[in-house]
């Protein structure tokens, strides 16, 4: 195997699996993911916004979703070989749109539709166009010229949005682009065969357009009084962004680049050496342009007329979109804050306060707009159990946009004073249980709370645990305990800290029980309140038969000393012991080891075995010998036969054995005594025999 990766051909990297648009709420996990092929395997790293992001890299980009996080995300993937960048995907943050400056069209009205779940919005002259997260889009402000009559194929499936003068334009999932409004005076709304497929992103303004396709080249069209619909070839490819300006148009390439055509007379269109490298987003006004560099920070250029162009100190770092409008200019911070300069005729550059963060913006003649979040809960009432008399302290914590508003309910009813994020609920001498809910509001919509219990009265406690329980392998296991306290009670059963499905009673029953649900088991039981109490732990076990591991031993001693037997078993758990002597069972010697304290030479020098039992069977190990060392009697043979043991021996013997005219005997030390008829060398003992545990004569 290692030769055939050895001669495998090197390959440049390849995406075969893109990175997918998310729509996420604020505090939601988001994965963005690819896949990637190629030889050596590519190292994988993501971006955002064309700014390298400071994580590990990898097939899987995952985030924890926050103000800042709304963006444009992909991947580069390198190897040796080459080098590729995957499609750009987009993270929107649902949320309300608010529009400040002129109104003279109701602009600044949004209608409910746009007060959630918007994921983007865009600002003409004196219409505002917001895209729902169920692809749809919403228009209000003036309505002239059918600039708010969004078509039926603007109802659904729409992924981007941008607004001209008097017109508006949609992408749709499929890659066409739709307009309606306007009178088309100069075609803006005649969208060319080119648009009508494989667009990716879309910009408008005044009365031309901006689309670029996934090849990355551009389509214009529409105005072209300033040359502005004319695409230059240095912008005919490797373009990643575009932005349409009343009548200049802007793109940005690939490389960080920046280029500018059109209408240059305040040098709109004249691109500084501070924006031909490292931008990562453009936007264009009436007669100045906006750049974002990698490094958070904006650059600007063109007409300098009521400081539009004098980016402020707090829109020198942290920024991660930005908007132009006709004389002012727009940033979005990534702490979801929003910096505005340049004129403010008509408030356009005074947000009003109360909002944020902010997702989202947008800008276009004397108007901004900005997507900011509804409430959300960020840390949801906790219940509480207290003694009768006790106050209880409920509350809430919001998140999204200030300033916000509460209503506490008990049930269905609002409680009387309730109108804060606390609510302190004063009880008597009464037990019972009551619920809580809260509905927090902002100008943006309004989130209710999860339901919780305020309990007067005792919290849960344990008064009878559970114990182990053993069983046969395929019987039935109860374990059970005893609580009490304010109910109703709720029982939590738990095997290895894992809880159990349909387990809310105080009896646990398990039927033809496994080796799988042999294990630890507990109980937490708590009230509706939350408050909780986790019992001890009990063991069901499975009975096992019991074999043996190590067997008694055998043992030595004189006679009138003591002498211990053990036995050693695995399985079990083991009930009895039952020692036996002979094969006979001993009274009362039911445990692991066996003493005799006094050894008779009779009665007790024998063969000790011992039987292991449980419910599922049992063993019987080894017999061990219980010896005693004592003096040879013999008879027979007459003098120099077997029958006269040397008296060195005497007291010393273990064990004897007889051969013809000859005797043999093994002494307590481990050695051999022989004696008698040595006519075949039979009683020639080996020199350094030793360690003996038995012996046996034969005839010579």
């Amino acid at each position: 195997m290692e030769r055939a990766d050895a001669q495998t051909a090197p390959t440049a990297p390849a995406i075969t699996g893109q990175p997918v648009d998310r729509i996420a709420d604020l505090g939601a996990a988001v994965r963005f993911s690819v896949t990637v092929t190629g030889q050596p395997a590519p190292t994988v790293s993501w971006r955002k916004g064309g700014v390298p992001l400071e994580t590990l890299g990898g097939a899987h980009l995952d985030l924890t979703v926050g103000a800042g996080s709304a963006g444009r995300y992909d991947a580069v993937a390198v190897n040796v070989i080459g080098i590729v960048t995957s499609r750009v995907a987009t993270l929107a943050i649902p949320g309300g749109v608010v529009v400040w400056g002129a109104d003279a069209a109701g602009q600044t009205l949004v209608p409910l539709a746009a007060k959630s779940g918007v994921i983007a919005v865009a600002a003409g002259a004196s219409h505002i166009a917001a895209l729902k997260r169920d692809g749809s889009v919403v228009a209000w402000g003036d309505a002239s010229a059918g600039r708010t009559a969004v078509p039926p194929s603007a109802q659904s499936g729409v992924v981007a949005i941008a607004a001209g003068s008097s017109h508006t334009l949609a992408l749709k999932a499929d890659g066409s682009v739709i307009a309606w409004g306007g009178t088309n005076p100069s075609g803006e709304t005649t969208v060319p065969f080119a648009a009508q497929s494989g667009v990716i992103a879309i910009s408008s303004a005044n009365t031309h357009n901006l689309v670029l396709k996934g090849d990355g080249s551009v389509v214009a069209w529409g105005n072209n009084d300033a040359g502005q619909a004319t695409v230059p070839r240095t912008a005919s490819q490797g373009v990643t962004a575009v932005a349409a300006g009343a009548f200049h148009s802007v793109v940005r390439k690939a490389d960080g680049s920046v280029v500018a055509w059109g209408n240059d007379a305040h040098g709109q269109s004249t691109v500084p050496t501070t924006a031909a490298s490292g931008v990562t987003a453009i936007a264009a006004g009436r007669i100045h342009t906006l750049a974002l560099k990698s490094d958070g920070s904006v650059v600007a250029w063109g007409d300098a007329a009521d400081g539009k162009t004098a980016v402020p100190l707090a829109a020198r770092s942290g920024v991660v979109a930005i908007a132009a409008g006709n004389d002012h200019s727009m940033a979005l911070k990534s702490d979801g804050s929003v910096v505005t300069w340049g004129s403010d005729s008509a408030g356009q550059s005074s947000m009003p306060s109360g909002f944020g963060p902010v997702t989202a913006i947008a800008a276009d003649f004397l108007s901004s707009a900005a997507i900011a979040l509804g409430p959300t809960i960020a840390s949801e009432p906790v219940g509480r159990t207290v003694a009768p008399g006790i106050d209880a302290v409920l509350s809430v914590v919001p998140g999204g946009a200030a300033p916000f508003s509460y209503r506490w309910m008990q049930g269905s009813q609002p409680v009387p004073g309730g109108t804060g994020p606390d609510l302190r609920i004063p009880t008597g001498p009464a037990t019972g249980v009551s619920e809580y809910q809260v509905v927090v509001s902002n100008p943006l919509g309004n989130v209710t709370s999860q339901p919780v219990y305020v309990v007067v009265g005792t919290p849960p406690n344990i008064t009878v645990q559970p114990v182990d329980v053993t069983v046969l392998a395929n019987g039935a296991a109860t374990v059970s305990l005893t609580a009490e306290g304010t109910g109703p009670l709720f029982y939590h059963w738990r095997k290895d800290g894992v809880e159990l499905d349909a387990s809310s009673a105080p009896v646990l029953a398990l039927n033809f029980v496994t080796d799988a649900q042999a294990g630890r088991y507990d109980c937490v039981v708590e009230n509706l309140a939350g408050a909780k109490v986790t019992s001890e732990p009990a063991y069901i076990r499975i009975w096992t038969a019991p074999t043996i591991i190590q067997g008694p031993a055998d043992v030595l001693v004189d006679v009138g000393g003591s002498a211990t037997f053990a036995v050693q078993s695995s399985g079990g758990p083991v009930v009895s012991y039952q020692w036996r002597r002979n094969g006979t069972a001993l009274p009362g010697q039911t445990l692991a080891s066996l003493t005799i304290p006094s050894v008779a030479s009779v009665t007790d020098i024998a063969r000790y075995d011992c039987v292991v039992s449980n419910p599922a069977g049992s063993a019987t190990s080894s017999a061990a010998k219980l010896m005693a060392p004592g003096t040879i009697v013999a008879w027979g043979g007459g003098a120099g036969g077997p029958s006269a043991p040397p008296s060195v021996i005497a007291g010393q013997v273990v064990s004897v054995s007889a051969g013809y005219g000859f005797g043999a005997a093994l002494l307590r030390d481990g050695t051999v005594s022989a004696w008698g008829d040595d006519t075949y060398g039979q009683i020639q003992v080996p020199a350094g025999l030793a360690g003996v545990r038995a012996i046996s004569a034969g005839y010579y």
